[in-house]
């Protein structure tokens, strides 16, 4: 499926470099994760001045899920989830509920209710999108793909 934000490649693809026969499923597995963990770095590098700073992305969340919008503080969300599932697989800790020890949460948005109504409709709608239009996306995909067999 390549790599979408922030590389937008559709042709990149998953590497892991370097393997040598003193690796294990556990290096394995542990690559995986830093990986991920890189992905989600290079994100939230792009992001810094964006999404998660924005007062207007928080509360369209908030109004759009129903449920208000928490934050870490120390602003490592992502990454320490990956840490403490990590952390958890390899026995480092007990339960990854222990990741509630190691960060403040901040409320950064609560829903508005009648937000939430108008957009619990549109949501709806949303979700017919696809159906209403899957034949099509199929048929062009198709037409697309035969066009470059030419």
């Amino acid at each position: 499926m390549g790599e979408r934000s922030p590389i937008w490649d559709s042709q990149a693809s998953g590497v892991i470099l370097g393997l040598s026969l003193f690796h294990s499923r556990h290096h394995m597995y542990r690559a995986v994760i830093v990986g991920v963990t890189f992905a989600l770095q290079d994100n939230i590098e792009c992001g810094k001045a964006g999404a998660a700073f924005s007062d207007m992305w928080m509360q369209i969340i908030a109004d759009i899920t129903g449920y208000p919008v928490l934050t870490i503080a120390e602003e490592v969300e992502a990454p320490l989830g990956d840490c403490a599932l990590a952390a958890a697989a390899v026995d480092l800790i007990d339960n990854p509920e222990q990741i509630k020890e190691w960060s403040t949460l901040v409320t950064r948005a609560k829903p508005n209710k009648d937000a939430h109504e108008i957009y619990t409709v549109m949501f709806e709608e949303y979700r017919s999108i696809y159906q209403n239009t899957k034949e099509n996306m199929y048929k062009l995909n198709q037409i697309s793909a035969n066009s470059k067999k030419e």
